[in-house]
This record gives structure tokens, C-alpha cells and sequence, in this order.
């Protein structure tokens, strides 16, 4: 497997993500590039005056493109108007386009809540209507699928299942990431309120075109045997299909509910939750609107957006299909990638054990080029252009494409890496006796665990095994590398200011975040400690997978107190020590109940963990 390039030390602390010049701004939102200042059709410029070919949509927003004119008239004459109203009175664009939207879609969708300003908001509604229909609690998702970021939908992506952050309710997954295994789970569980799907699976890296209707006609058979209700969440593919609006009339499967948003606002927050009549007065009021959703100026867009979808339909088709054949060329062109195709999506696919890497390397040397295109979660590069490309603009799209990816094979290459020999590190190891530092309190708190050392085969699993949930990573790195970037190098350097209290806040609680995914997985990691993980560009990497921790009782708990002693213990300042103690071992008893007790309190109390 391919090891992160490890930043060496600075005068301070890494330049990563937590690292921007507007400390104000939090770091998951700091932007890491010039800003944008205008944007015209598929063109977009950065504020340094740099030209970009927008291939994502601006995370799919828009689908018409930037500044279209049509829209721009409409907004502008909405403007002289009114621009705000209450729930009370709604207003003319609101009403119109829930019309609109009940008018286009199949029978039994013909209601529609769209006083709502995110997808995330109509997914949430959905599982709301979900419930209270079936008087059920548990949500099945397609595994690797993605349904918003609130505290309920993110929690519904299994790759950042961490309860801290979301989970509200139960929430199961199928056994892989396609249709097909969600269709036999659905048919598992037949407890569940809903199950939810992107019909056409972006964020999967797309689903096999060709198995998309039998898969959504058996998610459909399988919620009518279990009286389960079928949500749809196409907030990513509404207008982007090309053949039509709606990947239900599509495919010809109607789900019970639909979830609508991203490009529905033409660009602006907008989102809805349609449904048939039988659910419409389930949810009451003070439960799903939301103060600045369906107002009047991103209902006109999004009506604006609509009209010209519709009317212009025959001419989306058209620039699909030659999107699609340039794409196709693509793929012709660079036989090292699978490619995937539905609607105005091409999912470029490398293999599986170089796709992070290879991905991150294409989007990079893309921006250089001028080419925005996204990294699908580390599965594939996905273009997904405005639907106004037209045919000429695609073939010069996918000639620059086929350079650029052809250079990046010559660059990373794609074939396996597993083989390479593997370097253990020695960082944090008693040489003497070839064990961890902290074997003696092992022994005496957990007497019938014991030690060994993994094979290079087992470590690789376990790598991928962490990266599926989303878990930073890596097998091994050099001593020298760690030495320079281990989490006890920067937690020794902690003052207590601004800077150190909020590089230690982030070390350690991103660390055991790590730690405790991986738990909550039933994995098992072994040495836990400041000098087996990095902080890097990306941010807290654990690394060092070369010893593991086998036998009956509490590993995990051990595991969590371990790593929780000795990140706090390098911390000099005792004001930013002892607040993250206070923090972090009530939650740790919380977690793991009072066996966790005698081990915290050991490791906490003894400096035989800190060697090394």
C-alpha cells in the first residue's frame, strides 16, 4: 500500500487542513484555494485571475451552469418584488413550483414539502414521515451511500459513523455498496422504518448502469413484502439524467418518498420532500419548515430552472448523449480505468489498491490544468459537468482528459503495490524484550491478552479494513519519518495559548476518534500510542499496524485508555492536560463501564506506557 508522504517539522506546528490564514473560519470550511469571483456557463476564475472548466457542478448545484441568463432575469425581476415571507403567506413562486414539481412526478408522489433549504433537511423529513408512518425506528442504507451532514444524516454514511457526531436512532447498512446486497438486506430487516437510496449510487462511485432498474425494482418488491417505505434521495441526480427529470420515472420505479435539492435551487438553497397524500398530514407544525426554506428568490430559481429543464429537454438528451460518447473515448483511450456511466456522471474507477492515491494525484494535476473535477470518496474521479455541455465541448473535455489521466498512470501507475517489503518501525518499542512499553501493564490489567507481531498480509487488511470506514491510515513508515511528524513530537512542543491548546484539542480528540471507530467496527488496532501516529497534511494518521493485541477481555477498553494516557501525559502545560482529562476519561467510562476503571487509573498514574 502506498504511505502518505509524512510533512516533516516546522518552526511550529504541520501546515495541514486545520492550518489557514482566517483562523476565524473553522477548519472543515478554511478554503484552500484563491476564492471564486464570476463564473459564466461551465467557465469559473479565482480572485488570482486563474480560468477553470467547472466538470463538477459546484458540488452539482449547478446544473445550468453559472450566471445563466435565464435564471439571472428572472432573479433580478423577483428582486424588485419581495424576497422574504413567512409560512403564513407563502408566495407566488413557492406555490408554482410545488405545483410544478407534483405535475412532473409519477402517481403517488403528490405532495411535496418544500419549505426546506438543504437535501440533508428532506432526508431528515423523510425518516421523520418514515416513522411516524410505520411506528418503526431503524433506517437501512446502502453501505458507502451519502445523505447530508446533520446530526441524523451523517450518521447514515457508515464511513463516518461516529456517534459523537451523528447518530440519532438506529441505523443499519447492507453487507456491500450495491443495490443488489441492499435489496437482500431490505428483505433481512424487515423491522426497518425505510430504506434510502441514491437510485443511480453517486457517491458509490455510481452503480453498474446496467443492473440499476432490476436493483430498484427488487429494493421496491422487497419494502412491499416488509411494509418498510422506499426513500429515494435523488438530491445529486434531479436534472442531470438527460431522458428525464427524475431517476423514478426513469427507471419506472416510484418510491414512497423522494428527496429533492442541490441543482432543484438552480444554485440557491432549496430543497423538498415529496410523498403520496396518505403521509402529507403526519408531520405537524414545528417539525419540518425551516425558517429560509422555499423562500420566494431560490423558489424562482428554482422554478426558472425547472421551465428551462423542461423545455429544453430534447437538447439536454442530445448533449448527454455526446458527453457520454466522449466519455467513452475516454475510456478507450486509458484501459487502466473502468468507467461508469449514467445521465451526465462518468465515474473514472482506477483499482482498487491504488485508488486513494491515484484519485487525489488526477484531481490535483487536473486543478493545474485547469479542470475542476471531483474526488468521489477516494472510488473514483467523477466529471459531472453542467447539463448545457454541448457535444463539441465534451469532445475537447475528453481529449484533455485522456492526456491528463494518461500522464497521471505514467505518474502513480496502477498496478498493485501490496507486495512491496514492509519496514516495521522501532518508534515506541522496548528492543530489549521486541515488546511495546507498555506490555507490563497489559499483562497486570488484562492477564490473558497477549502480544505478536502481524504478518505484512494482515496489516494490508487491516489498512483497508480501516480506510473502509474512514478511518486516516497507513501500514508503516520509516522511524526517521515519525520521529519528525508522531503525535508526541508536536504534544511536547504544547503551550498554553491559543495556538497549543487548539493543536492539542485537535490531536487528541481526532486520535481517539480513530480509535473508537474502529471499535465500534469490532477492530482491534494494538500499539496506541503518540509515537504510532502522525500529524500531517490530511491530519491525525494512525500508523504502525505491526503489532496486535489477541486474547479474552477488554482490548478495546485497554486500547482506548492506553491512547488516552499517553497523548495527555506529553502535554507540559498542566492547564491544557488536565481539561482534556476531564473530558475524555468520564467519557471513556461512559463507553466501556467500570471494567475501564483500574486501567485508566493505571496508565494514567504510571509512566512505564511513556517509554520509547
Amino acid at each position: 500500500m502506498v504511505a502518505e508522504q509524512i510533512e516533516p517539522v516546522r518552526s511550529s506546528f504541520p501546515e495541514n487542513y486545520t492550518t489557514t490564514a482566517l483562523p476565524e473560519i473553522m477548519a472543515n470550511i478554511s478554503p484552500q484555494l484563491p476564492p471564486l469571483v464570476r463564473g459564466r456557463g461551465l467557465t469559473i476564475w479565482d480572485a488570482d485571475g486563474n480560468e477553470y472548466l467547472d466538470l463538477c457542478g459546484q458540488t452539482l448545484n449547478m446544473a445550468l451552469g453559472h450566471a445563466h441568463p435565464q435564471v439571472l432575469a428572472d432573479l433580478s425581476d423577483q428582486l424588485g418584488r419581495i424576497w422574504f415571507t413567512s409560512s403564513k403567506f407563502g408566495s407566488e413562486p413557492f406555490l408554482e413550483l410545488c405545483r410544478r414539481l407534483v405535475a412532473l412526478t409519477p402517481d403517488g408522489l403528490d405532495t411535496v414539502n418544500l419549505k426546506q433549504c438543504d437535501a440533508a433537511d428532506a432526508v431528515e423529513t423523510a425518516m421523520k414521515l418514515s416513522r411516524l408512518h410505520t411506528r418503526r425506528e431503524a433506517i437501512l442504507c446502502v453501505r458507502g451511500g451519502w445523505h447530508g451532514e446533520t446530526i441524523a444524516t451523517v450518521g447514515m454514511n457508515h464511513q463516518h459513523r461516529y456517534p459523537l457526531v451523528g447518530e440519532v436512532g438506529p441505523i443499519r447498512y447492507s453487507e456491500d455498496n450495491t443495490l443488489e446486497s441492499l435489496a437482500v438486506a431490505a428483505y433481512s430487516n424487515p423491522d426497518v422504518a425505510a430504506v434510502i437510496v441514491d437510485p443511480i449510487g453517486v457517491s458509490n462511485g455510481l452503480f453498474r448502469p446496467e443492473t440499476i432498474r432490476a436493483g430498484l425494482r427488487s429494493l421496491r418488491a422487497a419494502c412491499d413484502h416488509t411494509g418498510s417505505l422506499l426513500i429515494f434521495d435523488e438530491s445529486q441526480t434531479y436534472g442531470y439524467l438527460g431522458e428525464g427529470l427524475f431517476a423514478t420515472c426513469l427507471y419506472g420505479v416510484t418510491p414512497d418518498l423522494l428527496c429533492l435539492g442541490k441543482a432543484l435551487g438552480a444554485g440557491l438553497p432549496l430543497a423538498a420532500t415529496m410523498c403520496s397524500q396518505e403521509l402529507r398530514s403526519l408531520i405537524i407544525y414545528g417539525e419540518a419548515e425551516f425558517t429560509h426554506g422555499g423562500q420566494v428568490l431560490p423558489a424562482r430559481a428554482g422554478l426558472s430552472g425547472l421551465e428551462f429543464l423542461v423545455a429544453n429537454q430534447q437538447t439536454i438528451t442530445d448533449n448527454m448523449r455526446a458527453f457520454q460518447d466522449a466519455m467513452g473515448e475516454v475510456a478507450r483511450q486509458c484501459p487502466f480505468l473502468d468507467l461508469r456511466l449514467s445521465g451526465f456522471f462518468a465515474a473514472f474507477r482506477p483499482p482498487e489498491q491504488v485508488a486513494p492515491d491515484w484519485i487525489e494525484c488526477a484531481v490535483r494535476r487536473g486543478l493545474e490544468r485547469g479542470l475542476l473535477l471531483r474526488n468521489n470518496h477516494s472510488i473514483a474521479v467523477l466529471v459531472k459537468p453542467a447539463v448545457i455541455i454541448d457535444g463539441a465541448t465534451s469532445t475537447a473535455v475528453g481529449r484533455r482528459l485522456s492526456v491528463l489521466f494518461r500522464d497521471v498512470e505514467d505518474e502513480m501507475g496502477t498496478r498493485s503495490v501490496t507486495a512491496a517489503p514492509v519496514v516495521i518501525a522501532t518508534s515506541g518499542l522496548d528492543l530489549a524484550h521486541r515488546q511495546p512499553a507498555w506490555a507490563e501493564s497489559l499483562r497486570a490489567l488484562v492477564p490473558t491478552a497477549s502480544i505478536r507481531r502481524r504478518e505484512p498480509a494482515e496489516m494490508a487488511a487491516l489498512a483497508g479494513a480501516l480506510k473502509s470506514i474512514g478511518v486516516k491510515c497507513q501500514m508503516t513508515s520509516s522511524s526517521d519519518q515519525l520521529k519528525r511528524a508522531s503525535l508526541a513530537t508536536f504534544l511536547r512542543q504544547i503551550d498554553d495559548d491559543a495556538e497549543g491548546r487548539e493543536v492539542a484539542n485537535t490531536i487528541i480528540l481526532h486520535h481517539q476518534r480513530w480509535i473508537e471507530m474502529a471499535h465500534d467496527h469490532g477492530l482491534v488496532l494494538g500499539d496506541r500510542t503518540a509515537h504510532t501516529a502522525a500529524f500531517i497534511r490530511s491530519g491525525v494518521v494512525l500508523c504502525e499496524l505491526g503489532w496486535a493485541l489477541e486474547g479474552d477481555g477488554e482490548l478495546a477498553a485497554f486500547e482506548e485508555a492506553l491512547a488516552i494516557a499517553h497523548l495527555t501525559s506529553l502535554i507540559a502545560a498542566p492547564s491544557v492536560r488536565d481539561d482534556l482529562q476531564r473530558r475524555l476519561v468520564p467519557a471513556y467510562l461512559r463507553r466501556v463501564g467500570e471494567p475501564g476503571r483500574p486501567m485508566i487509573e493505571r496508565l494514567l498514574s504510571r509512566p512505564d506506557h511513556q517509554r520509547g
